[in-house]
């Protein structure tokens, strides 16, 4: 008897994957814990030039019949790689590790893959006095007001919406030019609202800079990611791990009934 599963999955930030499995005998579960995927630390601040760092890929939920996780990871500006994992109790764990010889503002994507279902999750390295934040604001709704570019790195901007009112929505647009990058919002904080995966020309996936695959074309529309709560800021977290990437986006608020 054949099981159909689609599972969509938010990695903090999400990247769809369709999966169809099936099996002569399908285990039943009474329960289901979601898959997830954390990095830790997920944030370095003033880390120190030449200084090697290490951070924890720890996979849950893990259930059936997996007995591997692939993980695999990039570092802007440094090493990527691939490895096979054991599952153990619905979980696996690999420690990376990357030191950068130079000051700047880094990042690392990272993926886990049973075959059956993925996740991904993602963290930023600054190193030495790079600012990896810039402040921007949004007054009023209606068009496209406010446009941002960026290019390789991580890039952070948070917004301030404090004159937005209250139940407004709000939309993201956003072009990568070709190569791949990666946008995440953030609201209220420490909750990612959207994630628009890695977006680009297709003929990057697969590359390793690019963990999870490029999942769309360089430009895209997403509406009503988010609304405006009592939190008065959000924030924009733009992954370009491509020494040659370049990139825009801009959002815009909408008050429903208006």
């Amino acid at each position: 008897m054949n099981r159909r599963l689609t599972t969509t999955l938010l990695t903090g930030l999400t990247i769809a994957l369709l999966a169809a499995c099936g099996a002569p005998e399908p285990v039943k579960e009474t329960s289901r814990t979601p898959m997830g995927l954390t990095i830790n630390p997920n944030v370095v601040k003033a880390g120190e030039v030449g200084t090697s760092y290490t951070f924890t890929l720890n996979a849950t939920g893990l259930k059936g019949r997996s007995e591997l996780a692939t993980f695999k990871w990039s570092f802007s500006g440094g090493a990527s790689g691939e490895l096979e994992v054991a599952v153990e109790n619905g979980a696996a764990t690999l420690d990376v590790a990357q030191a950068f010889d130079a000051a700047g503002v880094y990042g690392l994507v990272a993926s886990v893959d049973t075959g059956a279902r993925a996740a991904t999750a993602s963290a930023v390295i600054s190193i030495g006095e790079a600012a990896p934040e810039r402040e921007a604001e949004l007054t009023t709704c209606g068009d496209w007001v406010t446009k941002q570019q960026g290019a390789y790195g991580v890039t952070i901007d948070r917004w301030d919406v404090s004159s937005v009112p209250v139940g407004a929505v709000f939309d993201l647009k956003f072009d990568t030019i070709g190569i791949p990058d990666r946008i995440l919002i953030e609201y209220p904080s420490g909750t990612y609202a959207h994630d628009t995966g890695w977006r680009g020309d297709a003929k990057h996936d697969g590359d390793a800079l690019y963990p999870g695959g490029v999942v769309g074309g360089a430009t895209g529309e997403a509406r009503a990611i988010f609304t405006k709560g009592s939190d008065n800021e959000f924030t924009a977290t733009v992954f370009g791990p491509d020494v040659k990437t370049r990139w825009s986006y801009e959002v815009r608020c909408r008050v429903p009934g208006r």
